[in-house]
């Protein structure tokens, strides 16, 4: 690859991951979820507290990922509004002749008891995903080995800088990061007693190359919460506390705002200065259904051949192979034109892509030689 460092590009990947990237890695051959399939847990966890609180979530068995997030997002949006009706509590009695009974006391008395319940659904998705995604559902192990490989046939060693971005809630990529012997750094500052909760400083990540790898959680991740506007911490629980704090989690949720925590915010920033500076971006098991994530992509990364997107490889029906993730690759066409497609099999020993990677830096020297 060339030396970009003259014109600001320094660093020499930025691997952003989604949850294909963790799927293969679940405890005793199982697999991660992905959102289709987590969907399907909540809707079990949700109906078996109460059918009401199903209806209300809009869910149902069989959803593919997209539903389930608009669903479940506009859910959500209705949680957040909730507690700020109160002020047209009583003008409304104004609106028009209330029903017989219904007094400023039983609206506030319905409001607060709504919200009560509205609180208690969306404690049931945070433990749900704890139970989905906690470190206690993933063989580490076999991620450090197939990130080890990735990284090597990527060209990638532990003389080069790399960011690791994702939008999983998991702690797969530090964990692999650090088996291989780096050094991965996504803000917890534990000192040096190993104490069961960290102070969490996110902004300056990117300071810590090539010696540290910085690690960006850009939806969140399991274990985060924020006890007050200034106090964000990181826990080893592995099942979610509700007087822990709040979860510093996006979830998901298909019109998300970024700018409601500073750390996320500050992830996001970090994100995008990386991608300008990137001499490489491989985007890893993301279906791309993302849209500040495509934004981020198409603003930051020029040429756009430094982009390369994962696909899943196809299989073998008959002697013939199939392709797979057609959905995905229409959306590369229409929003990443100029980025290579990497068919992969992201488990363990079964990573091979070194010729896709060579023919991928190709067509970037190639891009150079345009500017």
């Amino acid at each position: 690859m060339p030396d970009d460092a003259k014109d600001g590009r320094d660093i020499d990947l930025v691997l952003v991951t989604g949850a294909g990237a963790s799927r293969e890695f679940g405890v005793n051959g199982t697999s991660i979820p992905l959102m289709s399939e987590w969907s399907d847990a909540l809707v079990d966890k949700i109906s078996g507290r109460s059918w009401s609180y199903l209806e209300a979530t809009r869910l149902e068995k069989g959803l593919d990922g997209p539903t389930f997030e608009r669903r479940l997002g506009q859910f959500l949006q209705l949680a957040t509004a909730l507690p700020q009706i109160e002020q047209v509590l009583k003008p409304s009695l104004e609106f028009q002749p209330p029903p017989n009974g219904v007094s400023e006391q039983a609206l506030r008395q319905w409001q607060r008891a709504t919200l009560h319940h509205i609180e208690e659904i969306v404690h049931l998705v945070r433990e749900s995903l704890y139970e989905c995604f906690s470190p206690d559902h993933m063989d580490l192990d076999a991620a450090a080995q197939a990130y080890s490989t990735l990284l090597q046939q990527l060209g990638i060693t532990k003389a080069e800088s790399m960011v690791y971005a994702t939008t999983n809630y998991d702690i797969v990529g530090e964990y692999a990061i650090e088996r291989i012997g780096g050094f991965p750094d996504c803000g917890e500052q534990r000192g040096i007693a190993n104490r069961p909760e960290a102070k969490l400083r996110i902004d300056g990540l990117l300071g810590g190359m090539p010696r540290y790898v910085p690690v960006l959680h850009l939806h969140g991740r399991i274990g985060w919460y924020q006890r007050s506007d200034s106090e964000s911490y990181s826990s080893d629980i592995r099942t979610h506390n509700r007087d822990s704090g709040v979860p510093i989690l996006m979830l998901p949720d298909p019109n998300k705002v970024y700018d409601t925590n500073p750390n996320i915010v500050s992830l996001w920033t970090q994100f995008e200065d990386a991608l300008r500076r990137a001499k490489r971006v491989l985007v890893l098991g993301h279906s791309l259904h993302d849209d500040p994530l495509v934004e981020a992509l198409q603003r930051n990364v020029s040429p756009g051949e430094r982009v390369a997107i994962t696909t899943i490889s196809g299989t073998e029906v008959k002697g013939t192979v199939v392709p797979q993730d057609e959905d995905l690759r229409n959306r590369v066409v229409g929003s990443l034109p100029a980025a290579s497609v990497i068919p992969i099999n992201f488990a363990q020993g079964t990573v091979n892509i070194a010729d896709h990677v060579e023919e991928w830096n190709r067509r970037i020297e190639a891009s150079l030689q345009l500017f």
